[in-house]
């Protein structure tokens, strides 16, 4: 289950833990960012991601749901992350929490040559990149034969934006938030409460870092392949200078806020009982 939403978030995760700022910016700069670093099309990519995590997971050798209720869990989750509830979370964090000092420097990468073809990289990662297993054996291939300069600007890429950590944070509060919204409805005597979940996941904490870890480099060896590695260098040190650090940070945020509510909304649906047929 783990590998299956470190799939997703990797993915998603590719533009992008939480930063406040005094200074806020407006609906349209917001709703700008997030179309310019492609995190605006990454969101409608989530649903049908997260659909089919979820529909692997409980159509397995163990369980066979009907048509009706394999039709029922798809509407949940379509309703849970769509397009629409995702943006609108991501554009009021953007607008909430993005300091308008840094939009010169934000404006000028994504409007760059090669900051355009990042974020058409990223983008094309997020939509392809489904496959755990396939990830794994394809970038540590690549990684395997990569030239030491090369694949010390990936490790480095991974501990300025601190992919692995970020991903734990997410794993936790989107497990957390499923939970939550299961028990909001759940007729049941409660189960596990959400401090017991989080101390079974904090103890997993160090492997699940170095698992995340090799993954997020294998990742980033596919989706960055194209990218010469003077390229990705000036990537590394967009991403180092302030404004890259400040908008990372309010990226993660808005993933993290739209995964959250949408999780919850998940838990309840999940939870419902089966309609009569």
């Amino acid at each position: 289950m783990f590998k299956a939403l470190a799939t997703l978030l990797v993915g998603v995760a590719l533009l992008t833990c939480a930063s406040a700022s005094n200074a806020q910016t407006d609906t349209v700069s917001a709703e700008e960012l997030l179309r310019a670093s492609g995190l605006w099309e990454q969101f409608a990519a989530i649903a049908p991601q997260v659909s089919a995590g979820v529909l692997a997971a409980v159509s397995g050798p163990q369980s066979s749901p009907d048509r009706a209720e394999l039709e029922r869990l798809s509407k949940v989750i379509d309703a849970a992350f769509s397009a629409d509830r995702l943006r609108s979370v991501g554009v009021a964090t953007v607008k909430a929490e993005t300091n308008s000092e840094h939009l010169p420097v934000l404006r000028r990468w994504y409007a760059s040559q090669l900051g355009r073809e990042i974020t058409r990289l990223e983008e094309a990662a997020s939509r392809e990149q489904t496959d755990a297993q396939a990830i794994l054996q394809q970038g540590g291939a690549a990684l395997a034969g990569m030239p030491l300069e090369r694949r010390a600007k990936l490790d480095e890429l991974v501990v300025v934006t601190r992919t692995p950590e970020r991903i734990m944070h997410l794993t936790v509060e989107t497990a957390v938030a499923v939970l939550r919204g299961a028990s909001s409805l759940a007729s049941t005597a409660p189960g596990a409460s959400e401090d017991d979940l989080r101390s079974t996941l904090e103890l997993q904490r160090p492997q699940m870092l170095q698992s995340f870890t090799e993954f997020s480099l294998a990742s980033y060896a596919l989706a960055y392949e194209s990218l010469s590695t003077s390229d990705l260098a000036q990537y590394v040190e967009f991403l180092k200078s302030p404004a890259g650090r400040h908008f990372t940070d309010i990226g993660m945020r808005a993933l993290t806020n739209g995964f959250v509510e949408g999780s919850t909304e998940l838990g309840r649906g999940l939870t419902e009982a089966k309609p009569e047929v």
